[in-house]
């Protein structure tokens, strides 16, 4: 009996501070995103609903641990709707950033970079923060960590954010100033 206490007493415990411990729902970001971005929400094509619509793309929003999910989908709307695909990972802690290079390297390897932008919040979108968001990305969105710079930890050059090897390769956002310009980067 003390046991079965102890362990509804831990569940209590439990279900009233779930709600402190997860992020807002994929719906609160979506009406955010959409906000910011001037876009349609959930707008209905044959087999489901695309988060986002904007003048150019069908832009499916996904947590980032999800990411392997957001490819069809984004295919599938963009075929629904004529419109570009698109993905934004939803990224609520640092852990989550091998979620962002996973999801690129495929798109690469598959040939579909190009065909698919994928932007991730809340770095690709300073200035907007979503209430009852992780400290990390607070800071992220007002530029105190993330910069228009990576630089390569093995080979010390220094990528722009428009090049391809931005965050793709194992490395850290830097300056400038720090490192090699990278010769891929004109």
């Amino acid at each position: 009996m003390k046991s079965a206490n102890f362990s509804f007493f831990h569940l209590l415990i439990l279900l009233a501070i779930s709600p402190a411990l997860s992020a807002q729902s994929e719906a609160d970001y979506i009406r955010s995103l959409a906000t910011h971005l001037s876009a349609q929400t959930e707008v209905s094509v044959h087999g489901g609903r695309v988060d986002l619509i904007t003048e150019t793309h069908a832009i499916e929003v996904e947590r980032a641990h999800k990411w392997k999910n957001s490819i069809g989908q984004a295919l599938w709307y963009s075929l629904q709707t004529g419109k570009q695909p698109g993905i934004i990972l939803i990224m609520e802690d640092r852990e989550q950033y091998r979620y962002t290079v996973q999801l690129r390297s495929a798109l690469s390897h598959a040939g579909l970079s190009s065909q698919i932008p994928v932007w991730v919040y809340p770095t690709d979108f300073p200035g907007l923060v979503i209430d009852n968001t992780p400290n990390f990305i607070s800071a992220q969105a007002h530029g105190q960590e993330q910069t228009d710079f990576w630089l390569s930890s093995n080979s010390n050059k220094r990528h722009k954010r428009r090049c391809r090897w931005y965050e793709e390769s194992r490395g850290r956002y830097c300056t400038a100033t720090e490192g090699e310009p990278a010769g891929c980067c004109h």
